[in-house]
């Protein structure tokens, strides 16, 4: 599902694609539904699912069946691709689709410090900032012109922060 805040238009996907007819390759369902929503009127965007395309934790080095959603997110210009499933705390510099870095890219943040435990890192660090020994949570200040995000262990102190304007 989506939804606009201001100047911002906010999405929802289903990563869960193995159990739903593999829907998040980039010319199924899911996918060109995404892109409908990523045509819309200029606005800055966010992507939220649960699988990361992108991690150095455990499911390193992403989660292939969502390749297609970074796909579009990247051909639409947007900022942010927000996900979980790895237990840890992961931002990644903006990078293109095939993960290199690019400052046109989409931003990735990896938020899996919610419960249950935390997993070690691989070695590869491909993150700007990374961490699995807090738990915490992602607040995300989304502008007309840009993003504020901080990450909070649960004491309320700031582990991580950054910005961007929308492109």
């Amino acid at each position: 599902y989506s939804w606009t805040a201001g100047n911002w238009k906010l999405i929802v996907l289903n990563s869960n694609c193995g159990k739903i007819n593999r829907i998040c390759a980039y010319a199924k369902a899911e996918s060109l539904w995404l892109r409908d929503q990523l045509a819309g009127p200029e606005m800055c965007e966010v992507i939220f699912d649960h699988h990361p395309p992108i991690t150095d934790g455990e499911y390193a080095p992403g989660t292939t069946s969502v390749k297609g959603f970074w796909r579009r997110a990247y051909e639409a210009r947007a900022e942010l691709f927000v996900s979980g499933h790895d237990h840890g705390y992961q931002r990644f510099a903006p990078r293109r689709t095939d993960f290199s870095l690019a400052s046109d890219g989409v931003r990735a943040v990896v938020v899996g410090t919610g419960g249950k435990s935390l997993y070690p890192f691989t070695t590869t660090n491909r993150s700007e900032y990374r961490q699995a020994t807090h738990y915490g949570a992602l607040r995300l200040t989304l502008s007309d012109t840009g993003y504020s995000g901080e990450f909070l262990n649960v004491t309320g102190a700031t582990m991580d922060s950054f910005s961007s304007t929308c492109r």
